[in-house]
């Protein structure tokens, strides 16, 4: 049971390193379900950022926008609650963050609140 916090520690990094979507845990009973996303790679690690499609589409975006939007590419169920934390900024400023992102059809949810993940387009 000691390893089991970071064994999924493990696999996130894993897929993260490899530019793909980090896959989703959610505790089920006495187990857990684990929910991979297909797709190819996407831009790798040694890449220029702001360079290739993804740097175009987030190019005109503040600052705070590009942040939420990279943080959702790496972590499709990221909550916003995650977000103002990992951003130093309010819920507020998150919630017109992601109405812009939404807006610009560069992201849109997927599911409920809760159990629901980001489709980054």
């Amino acid at each position: 049971m000691e390893k089991y916090g970071s064994g999924i520690r493990r696999i996130v990094e894993a897929f993260r390193n490899s530019g793909l979507p980090a896959p989703r845990f959610r505790e089920m009973g006495e187990g857990f379900m684990v929910t991979v996303f297909h797709g190819a790679p996407q831009k790798t690690p040694q890449e220029p950022r702001g360079k290739g499609v993804v740097g175009g589409l987030v190019g005109g975006l503040a600052e705070s926008q590009k942040k939420i939007y990279e943080a959702m590419r790496s972590n499709p169920s990221v909550s916003k609650t995650e977000l103002a934390k990992l951003l130093g900024i309010s819920a507020t400023a998150i919630d017109k963050n992601i109405s812009v992102l939404k807006r610009k059809s560069l992201i849109r949810r997927v599911g409920p609140d809760t159990g629901g993940h980001w489709e980054v387009l």
